[in-house]
């Protein structure tokens, strides 16, 4: 099993999509990246652990599986 992450480009900064979900966007892609601190847990939890930072001009366009509204303001740790 694979825990997989993708840093994106969106109009309003960068967003960290897993499972299916777009996190909160962050103002660099280094901060969002630095966000996917998540990965250290799937790490120590056996998982192999995949992470792509999508180039700048790359932007996921609505309905490829991904919700890019605003998320709600509750953090939750990703299931595996």
């Amino acid at each position: 099993m694979q825990a997989v992450y993708t840093i994106s480009h969106i109009p309003a900064g960068w967003v960290i999509l897993h499972d299916g979900e777009a996190s909160p966007s962050y103002d660099t892609v280094e901060s969002a990246f630095e966000a996917v601190s998540a990965a250290s847990l799937a790490l120590h939890q056996g998982l192999g652990v995949n992470i792509t930072v999508e180039a700048e001009s790359t932007v996921p366009m609505a309905g490829e599986g991904y919700d890019l509204a605003p998320p709600s303001k509750e953090r939750r740790v990703p299931q595996t």
